[in-house]
């Protein structure tokens, strides 16, 4: 005990452009993110001129999919063998297809609906596969360029930054380019496909950039722990991931808080058409809105955090946002003012997320290396990107379901009331349901500042093979 108590936890402090580097990688990360969930179903129904149930179920069966990929991926990060590191070779490599892909998923196909609903899908299933390869390589980095508590919420918080950037060109700058695009061709599967042209272009862009500003920073893998690819180490690792305590509180979070979310964005488009009647210059800035405010709060968010404690930032974030969706399902929300204000709740429940569920992940692989002797954060994070698919395909394949039951049909200008409000409660009655679980699920995690610290001096003395106790974070174990 007095050998813990002499022992100080050496953190290892980054450079603001180090931070810099790694955190533009979250533009092209949401790039790809969110101009799939924000427009993807539209595209289907009103362009491609699929039905709202199937291109619901689209989605929802490409997470299936996604659900074999993740966990391989992320065991193929912690193991991989490439000499200049286990994550950003990967990340830049997959960066490229990811682009192409995310070109493909918009440039419409002269196809039959089945045929349509077949290739659609394939594609789906490739786009996520790429994404999982950037995405969990990417994610798991930034739990490895520094192992102090406060400087992972700082380079989470220069991320989310980033990050908003990204929901800024995904979701307002995306219809814009449609717009003009429109304008310059008059054709409106053109104008989508030279859209998602532009935007691929950012994403491949903004991954060469982190790769070159990470990759000399990154732990050489001559000092990680390599494996044979084998199925079954592949589940025992994942069931050692489960087995944290600390992790699964995190994983129901991430699930709920994304339905939450992803209902919101998902349905988005459709609200601000069909029930606010927004032009598209309003709806880009309801975009707008949204993004600058989560940007803005994402820095706030890092700031108290770091003040305080990550547990209650977040739980007070996911609240507001819950209960202020909710309260607009009962407010006259046609005013775009009112909607405006609306987006403004979301931003705070995005940034709240955003900003610190993958800092406190990163604090849960401290717990697992402690453990087993093993930092498992490609599996950590592969299981987070997996429960945060999973949430918004439920959401998708639910709101596809749901517009068509309430009979949607997007050839109609003027949708019928029944319609209407159908789309007005995906908007805020789900959301706020969702965002509630998110909030209750993750009121007794146990991790703190605190008991992190001590638990990073056990881990030093116990590399060390000195003497340690547990006494002070052994409810983390």
């Amino acid at each position: 005990m007095e050998e813990l108590k002499r022992q100080e936890h050496v953190a290892v402090k980054l450079s603001r452009r180090l931070k810099l580097g790694y955190g533009l990688g979250s533009t092209g990360e949401q790039l790809a993110y969110n101009v799939f969930y924000i427009y993807f179903m539209m595209f289907l129904t009103d362009v491609v001129g699929i039905g709202p149930a199937s291109a619901g179920l689209i989605s929802l069966m490409a997470v299936v999919w996604d659900g074999i990929t993740d966990p391989i991926i992320g065991y193929l990060s912690d193991n991989s063998k490439n000499p200049k590191g286990r994550r950003s070779p990967m990340m830049l490599y997959a960066s490229i297809p990811l682009g192409i892909l995310t070109f493909a998923l918009f440039t419409k196909v002269n196809l039959s609906e089945s045929y349509a609903i077949i290739y659609y899908l394939g594609i789906n299933m490739l786009f996520w596969l790429f994404f999982t390869m950037v995405d969990i390589p990417y994610l798991s980095l930034g739990g490895e360029l520094t192992n102090d508590f406060n400087e992972r919420t700082e380079l989470r918080g220069y991320a989310a930054v980033f990050f908003n950037l990204g929901v800024l060109i995904a979701s307002s700058g995306f219809i814009i380019f449609v717009d003009i695009f429109m304008k310059m061709t008059g054709d409106t599967a053109k104008s989508w496909s030279y859209a998602a042209m532009v935007v691929a272009g950012i994403i491949i862009m903004s991954f060469i950039i982190t790769y070159l500003s990470v990759n000399k920073h990154e732990p050489k893998n001559k000092l990680m722990t390599r494996d044979k690819f084998s199925v079954k180490k592949i589940v025992e690792s994942y069931q050692s991931v489960l087995k944290i305590k600390s992790y699964r509180f995190i994983a129901f979070t991430t699930l709920f808080f994304i339905i939450a979310y992803s209902f919101s964005t998902s349905n988005a488009m459709y609200f601000m058409t069909y029930y606010a009647k927004l032009t598209p210059g309003a709806i880009a800035l309801a975009f707008i809105i949204i993004s600058i405010s989560a940007a803005a709060m994402s820095a706030f968010v890092s700031l108290l955090a770091k003040r305080f404690d990550k547990k209650g930032v977040y739980l007070t974030g996911i609240l507001i946002f819950s209960l202020g969706v909710f309260l607009f399902r009962y407010l006259d929300v046609s005013n775009p003012m009112m909607i405006y204000v609306y987006f403004l709740f979301m931003g705070v429940g995005s940034s709240a997320f955003w900003t610190l569920i993958y800092a406190m992940s990163y604090d849960v692989s401290e717990v697992e290396e402690y453990k087993t002797g093993l930092k498992k954060q490609g599996a950590i994070v592969a299981f987070m990107s997996f429960f945060v698919k999973l949430g918004t395909a439920l959401a998708m394949w639910w709101i596809g379901v749901y517009l068509q039951k309430i009979g949607y049909d997007p050839t109609l200008l003027n949708q019928s009331d029944q319609t209407v409000k159908g789309i007005l409660d995906l908007q805020t009655i789900y959301p706020a349901v969702f965002g509630l679980l998110a909030f209750l699920a993750m009121l007794k995690y146990p991790i703190t500042r605190q008991a992190f610290d001590k638990l990073n001096v056990a881990l030093e003395l116990k590399k060390q093979g000195k003497a340690h106790s547990e006494e002070d974070f052994k409810h983390l174990l």
